[in-house]
């Protein structure tokens, strides 16, 4: 959930950059900013409906960062680490597929999704014991509040590249039951063609 009122517009502070995990084309006009957490319900049960839209809509350029809650789910911050860490071994976008299909995110099932998706399952154990990417994940979910990301799953959508032009604004979620919102034409919901509106989503537009 984000600030909806003119004293406190959601922007997207941190614009996409190279050390971002993305999926689609990197030139696209849209990009959609998902701040979720792998422990989340309401991000596991949202993950289905990202999925679809991607599928129908591949010019679309995705975007992944951790906002884990750990006061609410205390397999939050080493499901965040995990994800990270399969970035470091080149498996980011199969660790994160994995762990929203996965019955949950407890150690064990982080070890087993390791295995599954083909890493050093020995190096993932020592690291994620090290906190070995503690930080970057916890600037990811800095970058969420300086975005006024209040709520998870959270996903601005901005122009070409994650940059947010002048007066632009982007369309932050609330939880993923709540319908989209939209702001006297600078921003529309996305609908899905055949169904009704897809949750917390809107465009930015360039």
């Amino acid at each position: 959930m984000g600030y909806f009122d003119e004293q406190h517009h959601t922007l997207l502070a941190e614009p996409v950059g190279p050390g971002d995990h993305v999926r689609g084309p990197v030139t696209s006009d849209v990009t959609l900013v998902e701040y979720g957490d792998f422990a989340c319900p309401f991000c596991r049960a949202a993950y289905a409906d990202v999925k679809a839209l991607l599928a129908r809509m591949p010019e679309v350029l995705f975007v992944f960062r951790a906002n884990p809650r750990s006061h609410l789910f205390r397999d939050a911050e080493p499901a965040a680490e995990a994800a990270e860490l399969a970035a470091a071994q080149g498996r980011f976008w199969e660790m994160h597929d994995r762990l929203f299909e996965s019955e949950g995110v407890s150690r064990a099932e982080l070890v087993t999704a390791a295995r599954a998706v083909g890493l050093d399952v020995a190096a993932f154990e020592r690291d994620l014991d090290a906190g070995a990417v503690r930080a970057a994940v916890r600037a990811q979910e800095v970058s969420g509040w300086h975005s006024h990301v209040l709520s998870r799953p959270s996903r601005p959508l901005a122009g070409g590249g994650g940059r947010l032009r002048g007066d632009d604004r982007a369309v932050v979620g609330a939880e993923a039951q709540d319908p989209p919102h939209g702001r006297g034409g600078e921003a529309d919901a996305v609908t899905d063609a055949e169904g009704p509106p897809l949750p917390v989503l809107g465009v930015a537009r360039r």
